[in-house]
């Protein structure tokens, strides 16, 4: 297994109270791959904004942190989530 260093913890703590307040509000995170995404087919980017507000719904203080390399999709996820 791996040990992860104290300090990147703190770090990663550090960054998620920043970005997202405590640690009871419930957070998503969506791995959209989109340019470098050859071997296997894409997922249906509407697949992801479906599941991401079923999720904002059931949680009203819902936050959802995003990681993407294609410019189109974020775009798409901040144009229709219910955010």
């Amino acid at each position: 297994f791996i040990e992860v260093k104290p300090s990147l913890i703190k770090e990663a703590e550090d960054f998620y109270v920043a970005e997202f307040g405590d640690f009871e509000k419930p957070v998503v995170g969506l791995h959209m791959r989109g340019t470098d995404k050859f071997v296997t087919g894409k997922v249906d980017p509407m697949e992801y904004v479906t599941e991401a507000n079923k999720f904002i719904s059931a949680h009203k203080d819902a936050k959802i942190f995003l990681a993407t390399d294609d410019a189109n999709y974020l775009k798409l996820m901040k144009d229709s989530l219910y955010v």
